[in-house]
């Protein structure tokens, strides 16, 4: 099975997007980019 990623044709509908995951992404030219935690240096 292949799955897609969602893309977003507004702001609105990225702050509405839950994946049931507690991953941060970054909304980049419509397309979700998954941001990798923080290190332990910026914590």
């Amino acid at each position: 099975m292949v799955q897609t990623r969602p893309r977003f044709y507004s702001f609105d509908d990225y702050l509405a997007y839950n994946d049931g995951t507690e991953n941060v992404y970054e909304l980049f030219n419509g397309e979700l980019i998954e941001v990798p935690p923080e290190s332990g240096r910026n914590v």
